[in-house]
């Protein structure tokens, strides 16, 4: 828990939480492809449930944009890469 705060405390960073026997996450996968010089960690959310419960991630995929460790935007769901940069934008 201690490196995934290391992580994101410098902000700018776009942390997926993904399984591997999860459908849409395969499909998200793709997307997340096109998104080149975008910052990407990703996480998987069976092996780490800590985390998954400190940001409340319910479901899968589920994407948390970090500008900086106190400020992040949320989403889960199954996005196109225009609406994950419509997210970040916002």
């Amino acid at each position: 828990m201690a490196e995934f705060d290391e992580l994101i405390k410098n902000g700018d960073i776009l942390v997926y939480f993904y399984a591997d026997w999860c459908g849409k996450c395969k499909m998200l996968n793709r997307e997340l492809d096109k998104l080149i010089g975008l910052n990407i960690f990703k996480v998987d959310a069976d092996k780490n449930r800590d985390i998954c419960k400190k940001y409340g991630v319910m479901s899968l995929p589920t994407l948390i944009y970090f500008k900086n460790s106190d400020d992040y935007k949320k989403s889960s769901g199954f996005m196109s890469s225009e609406e994950i940069m419509n997210l970040i934008k916002k």
